[in-house]
């Protein structure tokens, strides 16, 4: 994206001011933004926030805090000062760290993405049908076959219920 201003440069500096109640968004290379007088540095660095956020370690978490990563040698502390981490193999190698964070941040540690609202009750059936045969696979795994029945139970039931609307719908057409 072009700066918005001289057309020149990439933008780089994204600006957002409400005026008057309306939201204005300005993109605008560097050199454009200290011509206007932009402070480009943030107001709490990303670094410090990461950092604020690991403060807040449980027990377990701790006792794995003297972790390095095999691939760069980036140790934890080095990764709390900077709030970014080396190479792809810190990701495994901070795991017991990381998800934790990412759960406390995110309230999860896997994304299911957006759905079109149109969509969305099938979508939304058949993930949990996959989720279900999940459970049913570990309750049979672990032979708790009461439970691994309610969960079949369960899994017929929302296919019936979907197998409906498929019938429904194709009548419809």
């Amino acid at each position: 994206m072009k700066c918005q201003l001289c057309n020149v440069n990439s933008a780089t500096v994204h600006v957002t001011e409400l005026i008057n109640g309306q939201k204005v968004e300005l993109h605008i290379c560097e050199e454009c933004a200290m011509k206007k007088a932009i402070d480009l540095t943030p107001q709490i660095p990303f670094n410090e926030i990461i950092s604020g956020l690991m403060d807040f370690t449980s027990k377990k978490e701790q006792d794995s805090i003297n972790l390095e990563c095999s691939g760069c040698g980036m140790d934890y502390d080095d990764f709390k000062k900077h709030g970014r981490l080396g190479c792809e193999e810190c990701y495994e190698s901070f795991k017991a760290v990381l998800v934790p964070l990412i759960k406390r941040v995110q309230g999860a540690t896997h994304n299911m993405g957006k759905m079109p609202v149109s969509s969305s009750g099938e979508i939304t059936v058949d993930a949990e049908i996959q989720e279900l045969a999940v459970k049913l696979k570990q309750h049979i795994a672990r032979e708790e076959f009461e439970e691994a029945a309610q969960v079949r139970d369960k899994i017929k039931m929302l296919e019936a219920k979907k197998n409906k609307k498929t019938k429904k719908s194709n009548k419809d057409e």
